[in-house]
């Protein structure tokens, strides 16, 4: 009789156990794959209401084998549909295909999170190679492969410094523009 007991526990036993695995490999996987294919791979840690906690973003571009990565201690969604998000205390990260990394920090940002354009604003530091950007506004965007810089341009390298009103940088080709809106002489100090 004892021993008919213990076979039935043991079975029973086995049955929740399954029943438990089941469940945390492949129920709960397919809520969190859910999740992150309507948020376009954002990770996050806190959400209430329309309000975000630690954002982690992460991108790879199958065009140009890149990766966008995008934090932010803080988030607001400002739709309904919640493609749109604004970041506070941004950090983002470029690393391309041949190795060189884009660095840019900025205290806030307006994140679409179906396009993946950027739009940084407030104390923006840009940092690619040996040279430093620091600007008003930086746009990041992706479906032309350019990154924006405007308002009280500061474009520094190791020989030179320079004053303008935008800096336009090709990501693919890597091709730097620096010009005034009004045509006038971009000013260059040698540092």
């Amino acid at each position: 009789m004892n021993y008919k007991i213990v076979i039935q526990l043991l079975l029973l036993s086995l049955v929740v156990f399954l029943i438990f695995y089941f469940y945390k490999y492949y129920l709960s996987q397919q809520d969190k794959n859910i999740f992150n294919e309507t948020s376009n791979n954002l990770d996050i840690k806190d959400i209430q209401n329309n309000v975000v906690k630690d954002i982690v973003y992460k991108k790879i571009y199958n065009s140009t084998s890149d990766e966008f990565v995008i934090k932010a201690s803080y988030g607001e969604f400002i739709d309904q549909e919640n493609e749109i998000i604004i970041l506070t205390n941004v950090n983002a990260l470029v690393n391309r295909s041949d190795g060189s990394s884009i660095y840019i920090n900025s205290d806030k940002a307006k994140y679409n999170t179906i396009n993946n354009d950027t739009n940084f604003t407030d104390n923006i530091e840009l940092i690619y190679l040996d040279n430093k950007i620091n600007s008003d506004f930086l746009d990041v965007i992706f479906s032309q492969n350019l990154i924006q810089a405007y308002g009280n341009l500061v474009y520094q390298n190791i020989d030179y410094k320079l004053f303008a009103d935008k800096m336009e940088l090709d990501i693919v080709t890597k091709n730097t523009k620096i010009f005034m809106f009004d045509n006038s002489k971009v000013k260059i100090k040698k540092n």
